[in-house]
């Protein structure tokens, strides 16, 4: 999405790509974290290990962002599916935390999603007022789209969230089959 964004809304969406990519320091790139967290935890973090026991609900968000980002008509929804991300991730990330340390998982495993409490709640911003701002001030015909990204973001969560809660509620595994640890 970046090439294909205003040059202010460019510049803040690259700060906020900077801190996801560690802002220099390659320990704290968030995929090698979130690595991290699933090897403390005892999970396999090879890439797509576990794609063929995700129930669609659980994919979906990540193939709205891939369908909006090979679009450049779709970005104004990317830039809504982002945005939605960044300004709702922090106080989940929080609970997250809390969570793991009252289940008594090690550091590594809540270090990803502590790193989201603060770094999310300054993106928040730079969303709101860096990128979505100029960009609606400069290409207001965008604004439906960035509200569909939110929308179709926030429904997407919804499903999944319904059918964690479903699963859980009936004593079984979200997954589409159980794993066998290992």
């Amino acid at each position: 999405m970046i090439p294909r964004l205003p040059a202010a809304a460019k510049a803040a969406l690259v700060t906020v790509e900077h801190d996801e990519y560690g802002a220099g320091d390659p320990e704290r790139v968030y995929a090698r974290m979130f690595a991290a967290m699933l090897r403390s935890t005892g999970l396999d973090d090879g890439y797509g290990a576990y794609l063929d026991s995700a129930p669609a609900s659980t994919l979906a968000e990540v193939n709205l962002m891939s369908l909006c980002g090979l679009h450049r008509a779709l970005r104004g929804a990317l830039v809504g599916q982002f945005a939605t991300v960044e300004l709702t991730s922090s106080p989940g990330s929080d609970r997250l935390v809390r969570a793991m340390e009252r289940m008594g998982f090690p550091a590594a495993a809540s270090a990803f999603y502590a790193e989201h409490v603060e770094a999310d709640a300054v993106h928040e911003q730079l969303m709101r007022r860096g990128v979505v701002q100029p960009l609606l001030a400069e290409e207001p015909e965008l604004a439906s789209d960035v509200v569909f990204g939110i929308r179709a973001s926030t429904l997407l969560a919804e499903r999944f969230g319904d059918h964690l809660l479903s699963a859980w509620a009936n004593g079984r595994t979200s997954l589409r089959h159980t794993l066998s640890m290992g």
